[in-house]
């Protein structure tokens, strides 16, 4: 048997490792086109169309950047722990609930 396999230990390990690894991609791509365009809305908004005023917006954006940070932190988190978990689980790791 190769260790390629996912029958054994190992390759279940790797498949859940490369599952989780694509989630944190996919995670980090949309989260940056998220907050990216949510970042230059607000830059439009202040200093080109200066429908805000860049006294106050700046504070705006040190907001939305502050808060989005945060908030990717959190769900970076929750997802390392759902694939610590998902490890386990693969290894036949019972956890203690």
């Amino acid at each position: 048997m190769s260790e390629l396999d996912d029958t054994t230990v190992a390759g279940r390990v790797r498949a859940v490792q490369q599952e989780y690894a694509a989630k944190q991609n996919r995670f980090f791509i949309l989260f940056a086109i998220i907050e990216g365009g949510l970042l230059a809305l607000l830059g439009v908004l202040i200093y080109g169309v200066e429908v805000i005023d860049p006294d106050v917006g700046l504070w705006i954006l040190l907001g939305v950047a502050a808060i989005g940070g945060f908030t990717m932190m959190a769900l970076l988190m929750r997802l390392m722990t759902q694939r610590n978990t998902a490890v386990d689980q693969a290894r036949g790791v019972t956890p203690l609930t």
